[in-house]
């Protein structure tokens, strides 16, 4: 497998981790399938992610151009639709055609044209059988249950060490109630050295499967060694968080606080989440490249941070309306905690 290849996974994953951690961290009672189902609904509908997976995995295929501009996607993938009609049999132009429509959230589209790679591919590709089975369960959370696990399946029959079969066949697994299959491959995927904030979502969701199961848990890939020194504390960016006094009648007991930095103007995914219990306000905290949620990408490279802090009453990671929220900036150099005040709500 090229290191090309874990990265992106790696990536990927990291991108899920921010929406998988808070959805799958509660010890609820109960069926395993029917909490994880409607946390992969969640995840897998992110335009986010959608975008990420575009860019990992499928811009160094885009065509090229003489200028540093490209024309809109909607117009490129009018005109390679037009190319495949000629070209029926262009397995690239089939691919490059399925995750142009992931990034457009043309779902249905896009397992339809992964369809024709597969079929192009005579089923023994496993990125290909991936991809398809991928844009089956964007398509419909529930195939994770059926054609799609099937699929994922397969392509880690082919590519066992592959890191998003190993993932979303996790998943699957866990959607049929296979908590032994489901174990195998997170610890699989977790000795491929995924980054931190992966790492700890796959040992929670092991120690779960192992509480599920009624095992002891048995130690796994990565775990620090027991008398081990503790790492020296990292600079980061001190956070001092507080809740308007108007709003203080707002908080229900149980609320999660959601703290979120990103580079100042950019968008995407962002390069750090910490959640709290909302119950712990006013607090203070400090924001570190461990909590980074992007390999490659960390607070220290950054001079300026756009700082969000977010009440959450349902817990679930996206904004929603009603929410609590407040938003500070941070400077390189600057002394001193940041401020940030919890002063609206969101409409």
């Amino acid at each position: 497998m090229s290191l090309f290849v874990l990265a992106a996974g790696g990536m990927l994953l990291a991108a899920l981790a921010f929406v998988l951690v808070p959805l799958l961290r509660g010890r609820r009672a109960g069926n395993p399938q029917a909490r994880l189902l409607p946390a992969a609904a969640l995840l897998i509908a992110l335009p986010a992610l959608a975008a990420l997976l575009y860019v990992t995995q499928g811009g160094n295929r885009l065509p090229a151009s003489g200028t540093d501009e490209l024309p809109p996607v909607a117009e490129m993938v009018a005109s390679l639709e037009r190319r495949l009609a000629e070209e029926p049999r262009d397995l690239d132009g089939w691919l490059m055609l399925g995750r142009s429509y992931v990034v457009l959230q043309r779902y249905a589209d896009a397992a339809r044209a992964y369809g024709q790679a597969y079929d192009l591919s005579g089923g023994r590709d496993a990125a290909v059988i991936t991809a398809y089975a991928e844009t089956l369960a964007l398509e419909d959370a529930d195939a994770l249950g059926g054609r799609a696990g099937e699929l994922f399946d397969h392509a880690l029959e082919l590519q066992p060490s592959d890191p998003k079969a190993l993932w979303y066949g996790g998943l699957a697994a866990w959607a049929r109630g296979d908590l032994a299959a489901a174990r195998d491959r997170w610890t699989r995927l977790r000795a491929l050295g995924p980054p931190p904030a992966v790492d700890q979502l796959l040992a929670d969701r092991l120690a779960e499967i192992d509480q599920l199961s009624g095992v002891p848990a048995p130690d796994v890939p990565g775990d620090a060694p027991s008398g081990a020194a503790a790492a020296p504390a990292e600079p980061g960016v001190a956070l001092s968080i507080a809740v308007d006094p108007s709003l203080r009648g707002r908080l229900e007991a149980g609320g999660t606080l959601y703290v979120i930095a990103r580079a100042e103007g950019a968008g995407g995914p962002p390069l750090a989440v910490v959640r709290r219990s909302a119950a712990e306000l006013p607090l203070t905290l400090q924001l570190t490249d461990a909590d980074a949620m992007l390999p490659g990408r960390r607070l220290s490279d950054h001079a300026r941070l756009s700082l969000t802090a977010r009440v959450s009453a349902s817990g679930e990671p996206l904004p929603a309306s009603g929410d609590l929220a407040g938003e500070a900036s941070w400077r390189s150099g600057q002394a001193g905690p940041v401020e940030l005040t919890i002063d609206r709500v969101i409409p």
